[in-house]
């Protein structure tokens, strides 16, 4: 501190302003001026001082020149103070302002997302504040209890916002923001929220296809946020011959459990097969189809008919198809027991067109369709039919055809 002294009645200091936190004191050092009488010592005051600090002057009273520390005690008010200090000696009375700026702890921040005790919120979610008066930074803190023991993450931040995610299915959180300053720090109230529910209950498939003397099987999931009694689940709609049985049941929260569908004898037709569960509290439910299906029907063979003779080289059959057929197997025998199959061929139309040489097995033969799905399989009756080849040549550019082709004996010449 390094000042010339005036030679004046006069108090002074080369601070105007003095900045503190509400938790520092404040040191000035001030300096009388030479101008009071010598002959009475100086005593100095200080006004306008927050309710809650203290002054003190050292040495007080002083000479005139003399330099003379003050210093003011902490204060937990924080606000601009304009301090009077008043050096009187004997007659003569000398005053100087300063003003003390206190800066106190930043505001609270007001918490606005998700709401207090608000339910239903997502996994991860945006936690939300208002920005805060004096404030540098936040802390975001998030815990397992309303004591904020069990911290669960503690983020520094620079804005309002600070997006959680991984959260728990129904689980109660609670969270709290404190706000960073020069001159300290505030804490916010403490919020909870509670994530969705997990009210899984469902099967792996939504359709399933059988044969009406099979045996399925499926995986039903259950949630984490049944209560603790688990589920119960109970089936609606089976068909007659059927039975629904399950690995567990009821079926604890977060767990599973495989139902078997056993067929015996049902029906063929569309069935919807709803499980219900119920904890006692939430009721729950899923469904799947069913299609059962039976052996197929067989169509009617179109072409040829009985005794149809074909003339080849090439050769087609037809027939209609069969309901609930999947595929269809063509076969051609010399003989109706079919202890004879010349020709055989699998398709999933309805007609096929052959260049196969049947003439070369003979004249006289029988057809027949095997119609087949998963199921099963149904085989038409045997229709008889007869194959006429007709032989074509030319001999000194003269067309002959020859028919029948192959023959027994008589066969005819035309040109």
């Amino acid at each position: 501190f390094c000042a010339t002294i005036p030679d004046e009645v006069s108090v002074f200091s080369t601070q105007t302003e003095a900045n503190t936190c509400v938790t520092d004191g404040l040191a000035v050092e001030l300096i009388l001026g030479t101008g009071f009488s010598e002959s009475e010592p100086v005593n100095l005051t200080v006004t306008g001082l927050p309710p809650d600090a203290t002054a003190g002057f050292m040495p007080n009273p002083a000479a005139p020149g003399a330099v003379v520390s003050m210093t003011i005690s902490p204060t937990n008010e924080a606000g601009s103070y304009p301090l009077t200090i008043t050096a009187i000696g004997g007659s003569d009375t000398a005053s100087y302002t300063l003003v003390w700026e206190v800066t106190g702890s930043p505001a609270v921040s007001q918490l606005s997302f998700p709401p207090n005790a608000a339910t239903g919120q997502q996994l991860a979610i945006p936690l939300q504040w208002q920005p805060a008066d004096g404030a540098d930074n936040y802390i975001v803190r998030l815990a397992g209890d309303s004591l904020m023991n069990d911290l669960i993450l503690v983020q520094s931040t620079t804005g309002t916002s600070q997006t959680i995610s991984n959260l728990d299915f129904c689980t109660t959180y609670y969270w709290q923001v404190e706000t960073l300053g020069d001159c300290g720090a505030s804490l916010s109230e403490v919020w909870s929220f509670t994530t969705m529910d997990d009210l899984t209950f469902s099967s792996d498939g939504e359709s399933f296809t059988a044969c009406t003397t099979d045996t399925l099987s499926s995986q039903v999931d259950v949630g984490s946020c049944f209560t603790s009694n688990g589920v119960t689940i109970s089936v609606v709609g089976l068909p007659a011959n059927a039975d629904m049985t399950f690995s567990q049941n009821p079926v604890l929260p977060d767990g599973e459990t495989t139902w078997t569908l056993t067929l015996d004898g049902v029906a063929p037709g569309t069935y919807t097969i709803q499980l219900l569960g119920t904890d006692g509290i939430n009721d729950v439910e899923d469904s799947f189809t069913l299609v059962v299906m039976g052996e197929p029907v067989a169509g009617n063979l179109l072409s040829p008919a009985a005794t149809e003779v074909l003339e080849g080289p090439e050769y087609t059959f037809t027939w209609e198809a069969g309901s609930g057929a999947a595929t269809y197997t063509l076969q051609v025998a010399t003989d109706e027991a079919f202890s004879n199959t010349v020709f055989e061929e699998n398709l999933t139309g309805t007609t096929l067109t052959t260049s196969f040489p049947l003439h070369d097995h003979g004249q006289s033969f029988f057809w027949r369709v095997v119609f087949a799905n998963a199921c099963g399989t149904v085989v038409s009756q045997a229709i008889p039919f007869e194959v006429q080849y007709t032989a074509t040549y030319e001999l000194l550019n003269t067309r002959f055809e020859l028919w029948p082709n192959p023959s027994s004996g008589l066969f005819f010449v035309k040109t």
